[in-house]
This record gives C-alpha cells, sequence and structure tokens, in this order.
C-alpha cells in the first residue's frame, strides 16, 4: 500500500468490504479458540484481588454507570464503555491472554472486550458476525503494530494499549455496519485516545491501559456514530501516530486479505509474558531431569535482549512484578515443575528454595537467540554440567497450543462455573459460528456475574 493521507480510509474499506464468507476458514477457527482463551482468562483475571478491584469491590466510589452491558464478575449491569473497561482489564490482569509474537500484542484484550459491550439482548447479530469482525479487527490491529514497530515498542509504549483502540474501533464498526466516513471517523478518534507506556509494566496499570484501550474504542465508535469527526491522515500526519515512532511502514499492509497476520497469533501456557515462556519451558525440562535445586552451582542462560529488557526484576515481592521476574519464574518452575497462575502471590515469592536458586541464575544477552528459545547451562555442584535448549517455547507459532490443549486451559480457569455450565458454554463457543444470535453469549456471561 502506497503512502498518502488516506490510509485509515483504505484499510476502513477492506474492513468493510471483506465479507465474513470471504473469510478463510482457518481463521474463523483461530478467531473461536481466541474466544475460549479470552472468556477464561478474563473469568479467572476478574478472581484475583487486583480484578476484584476493577470490577470495583473495594470502594463504594466506583462508579460503573447505568447500563445493560455485562462485565463479567459484576452483579449488575453497567454502562458499554465501562464493561469494556472491567472486561479489558481483567483479561490482561493475569497476562495469560494471546500474544502475536512479532509485535507482543495481545489483540483478544481489548477487541473482544470492546465488541461485546455493544451487543444488547435484542441485538440481531449473529456468532459469525462477532468472529467475522473480530477477525478483521485483529488483522487491522496487528499490521497497524507491524508498521510502527520495532521503534513503537522499544520507545517504550505498550503496544497492546497504545493501539488497542484500533482494533476495538474497526470491530465494532463492522459489527455494527458503519459506513465508510463513520468507520474512518471510529479509528481517528480512537487513534487520538493512544496511551499505555511500559513504565506500568509489574504493576495494575498494565491491565488498566489495555481496559481503557477497549473503553476508548467504545467511546470512539459511539461518537463517530452520531457524527463526530477526527483526522483521516493520523498514520501520516507528523502530529499523529508518527510520533511514537521513527517511520511507518506502509507495505504492511499491501498483501491485506492474501495472507492473514492474525494466524500468528498465538495462546500462553502460562501467566506471564512471553519472552519468558522459553525460560520456563527450560526451567520444567530440568526439573523433569531430575537435578533438584540443591544440587545446583549455577545456571547461565542465554537469551533473547527483550528477557532483560523486560523481565530484570530481581527482588519480586508481589505477584505482578513476579511475572516480570525471568529469575524468579525459572527457580520457580525448576522447583515445583509447573507455572499456574495461584503461585503469584507473596507466599510464593517469599519461598526460600526459590530465592536461593534465583541467586544463582543469570541471564546473558544473545543476539543470535530468537524470541521463543534459550539455551540453559546447568554447572552442578559435583562438577558436571548440563545444558538445557529449547528452539520453539511452548504456545508459540512454531509449537502453538492445540484445541485440547485451549480447552485444558478453559476447564482449569473456569473450574467455579462447574463441569455440566463448562461443557455447556464450551459447546456453545466451539459452535459460535453458526450460532443465530450473538447475544447469547451476552447471556451466558450475564448469568455466571449476576449470582
Amino acid at each position: 500500500m502506497e503512502q498518502n493521507t488516506l490510509t485509515l480510509e483504505k484499510l476502513s474499506k477492506w474492513a468493510l468490504s471483506t465479507k465474513k464468507e470471504e473469510i478463510p476458514q482457518e481463521v474463523i477457527e483461530h478467531a473461536k479458540k481466541s474466544l475460549v482463551n479470552w472468556l477464561a482468562v478474563t473469568w479467572a483475571g476478574q478472581e484475583t484481588e487486583e480484578g476484584r478491584i476493577f470490577c470495583g469491590d473495594n470502594t463504594q466510589g466506583w462508579v460503573l454507570g447505568s447500563g445493560n452491558a455485562v462485565a463479567l464478575g459484576v452483579k449488575r449491569g453497567v454502562s458499554p464503555m465501562n464493561a469494556a473497561f472491567i472486561n479489558g482489564a481483567n483479561a490482561h490482569v493475569l497476562d495469560f491472554d494471546d500474544t502475536h509474537l512479532g509485535t507482543v500484542i495481545h489483540p483478544s484484550a481489548p477487541v473482544f472486550a470492546a465488541l461485546l459491550s455493544v451487543i444488547g439482548e435484542d441485538a440481531i447479530v449473529s456468532g459469525s458476525d462477532v468472529l467475522g469482525a473480530f477477525s478483521v479487527a485483529c488483522e487491522l490491529f496487528i499490521r497497524i503494530g507491524i508498521s510502527v514497530n520495532p521503534k513503537h515498542y522499544d520507545s517504550g509504549w505498550h503496544i497492546t494499549a497504545s493501539l488497542g483502540g484500533f482494533g476495538g474501533a474497526f470491530a465494532i464498526a463492522k459489527l455494527m455496519g458503519f459506513n465508510l466516513k463513520q468507520t474512518v471517523n471510529a479509528a481517528a478518534l480512537a487513534g487520538l485516545g493512544t496511551s499505555g507506556f511500559r513504565s506500568a509494566f509489574g504493576t495494575m496499570g498494565k491491565p488498566y491501559q489495555v481496559g481503557l484501550a477497549a473503553s476508548n474504542s467504545v467511546l470512539a465508535a459511539e461518537m463517530a456514530q452520531m457524527g463526530a469527526d477526527g483526522p483521516a491522515n493520523f498514520l501520516e500526519s507528523n502530529r499523529g501516530l508518527m510520533i511514537t515512532t521513527d517511520r511507518i511502514d506502509y507495505s504492511a499492509f499491501d498483501d491485506l486479505g492474501r495472507r492473514w497476520e492474525f494466524m500468528n497469533n498465538s495462546f500462553k501456557p502460562y501467566p506471564c509474558g512471553v519472552v519468558t515462556h522459553p525460560v520456563i519451558d527450560g526451567g520444567v525440562e530440568i526439573h523433569n531431569l531430575g537435578i533438584a535445586p540443591n544440587e545446583i552451582e549455577a545456571i547461565v542462560g542465554a537469551v533473547h535482549p527483550l528477557v532483560n529488557e523486560l523481565t530484570a526484576i530481581q527482588n519480586p515481592t508481589e505477584g505482578l512484578d513476579g511475572k516480570f521476574s525471568a529469575t524468579f519464574l525459572l527457580a520457580l518452575s525448576i522447583c515445583d515443575g509447573f507455572v499456574v497462575p495461584a503461585q503469584f502471590n507473596k507466599e510464593c515469592l517469599a519461598r526460600t528454595d526459590i530465592r536461593e536458586l534465583m541467586s544463582k541464575i543469570t541471564f546473558v544477552n544473545s543476539k543470535d537467540m530468537a524470541r521463543d528459545a534459550v539455551e540453559l547451562k546447568i554447572r552442578l555442584k559435583i562438577g558436571s554440567e548440563r545444558i538445557v535448549r529449547i528452539d520453539h517455547a511452548s504456545g508459540s507459532v512454531e509449537n502453538p497450543m492445540n484445541w485440547k490443549q485451549v480447552e485444558e486451559k478453559y476447564y482449569r480457569l473456569t473450574s467455579a462455573w462447574g463441569k455440566s455450565k463448562q461443557d455447556e458454554i464450551l459447546s456453545f463457543l466451539k459452535g459460535f459460528d453458526a450460532a443465530p444470535r450473538a447475544s447469547t453469549l451476552v447471556e451466558y456471561m450475564k448469568q455466571l456475574s449476576y449470582v
């Protein structure tokens, strides 16, 4: 796509002209898997202490706004903007949501949160309408991310939050049948709400920003539908998105519709950043080899530079900053042989066996190491050395989670529903592309929350 002042218009035209019947079935299947994963991690997110804060449990002053939109875990209807915020934040609070490894975008968290907030009980939209809008929006969201990277992310922008408004706005515009002008304006207005900084990593600010992106996209779509306009040249203007990067690579949009970058979106087996997943896989393998923590003299890990850039917290004291400590995650996976959400608490962080092993771990940047790979050299006290190498981490594009694994994750995270309800909802979600009423999903969310 050649540079011009109408890039948002071209992207909007593609979004609106792409018929759901034209979307490859493998893409729709991937979108259904994303929905199952999103619902499970959002439910589990709202069960956490942080999630309950987002749901408004801890204060009488949290005004959710009146409305009929559903936020998982909130016992009454709220405004669409607040539903999008709460669901978007809680989808990301565990850092267990899907990830496009090339951009480190988590597309489902803001996009599904925005989409589902505008589906009322009487909405005449089908499951295939929702999946089509979601797939198209995620494709554009990811490609905009590709066009501004690596400088955008490297400069400190939290890319899921900073660009998430585009995804939500395109999704709503597609689902609600906006015309071209409304769609361009929705995307432009969402762009004006660009925010999200990596300084928030390790705090509740990280999921908070994702919730803001989802909420921002709902507001932008509502305003565009009512006639508000925004800068159609937002991607080209030197005073627009360009200020967040060193250049915008318009070739990222050249093969829209011929190749789906969304298919490179992956699902997480561990509730933390994907750059640490090869480290955790390596730790689990060390555990399975029968190497006890007290037998280890030292471990030196050769890692992609992002590991030390993003997850270098050496003394984590809270559950959230534990997710950004590669040394903790490696020690944890060696000691226990697994990593699950329940381990991210103060008690686990303070365990003597984990702390002692953390002091023996060093990570060294390797420019030749892929993001989904790691090499761990383990020096044992008896004088021998073992090497564990992970070429492609679990959940990566080359080693993806299959349907069975995503279902197992779904069942683990939604155990509070009971097996019968879990089976019922999973069956509905796996057949969502044939569901005549997408609002049935919102009704399920209400049943789970209004108890």
